[in-house]
C-alpha cells in the first residue's frame, strides 16, 4: 500500500485464542483443539474500507502472541523481530461470493455487489505453517494481479 502513496491502517474487529476447528488444525498441520490466535482485522486505504480478514496463527509460535500482535499490528514485524524468516505465501485461492450483511457494513459496500473472497496459507522457510487467512475485499475497489 504504502509503494503505491496509499496510506494504510488497520482497525481490530475480534481478537482471541480459540481451540483449533479440523478445518484450522488441518490448514496450520496441528492437532485440533490446540490453541491458535484468530484475529480479525479490517484493513483501510486512506481511510477507506476495503478488506477483512481473518487470520489464524498456531499459539505457540511466537511469546505472548496476542498482545504483541494487537500492540505492533503486523505479523511480519513479530517474525522478523523473533528471528524466524518471512512469511512465504504457499497457496492462494480467489474466488467471489455476495457479502453478509456485517460484512457489508464493514466494508462499506452494496449488497449486491460480489466481494472478492481469498483464503491463503503461509508459511515459514523451513515449511512450518503459520498463518492461515480468509479475507473478503470490496470488488468494487480492488484489482488483484499475480506473476510469478
Amino acid at each position: 500500500m504504502q509503494r503505491l502513496g496509499v496510506d494504510s491502517r488497520s482497525r481490530v474487529i475480534q481478537s482471541g485464542v480459540e481451540p483449533a476447528t479440523s478445518d484450522v488444525a488441518a490448514k496450520l498441520e496441528i492437532r485440533e483443539g490446540m490453541p491458535v490466535l484468530r484475529h480479525t482485522a479490517l484493513i483501510l486505504g486512506d481511510d477507506v474500507p476495503f478488506l477483512l480478514t481473518t487470520r489464524y496463527f498456531p499459539l505457540d509460535l511466537i511469546p505472548d502472541f496476542e498482545n504483541r500482535l494487537l500492540r505492533g499490528g503486523s505479523f511480519t514485524a513479530l517474525l522478523r523481530e523473533e528471528g524466524l524468516g518471512p512469511l512465504q505465501r504457499a497457496s492462494t485461492v480467489v474466488g467471489a461470493r455476495m457479502p453478509q450483511d456485517e460484512e457489508s457494513g464493514l466494508l462499506s459496500c452494496p449488497h449486491n455487489a460480489p466481494l472478492l473472497a481469498v483464503s491463503a496459507l503461509g508459511r515459514l522457510p523451513g515449511g512450518r505453517a503459520v498463518e492461515w487467512q480468509h479475507a473478503v475485499m470490496n470488488s468494487l475497489l480492488i484489482r488483484l494481479s499475480f506473476t510469478s
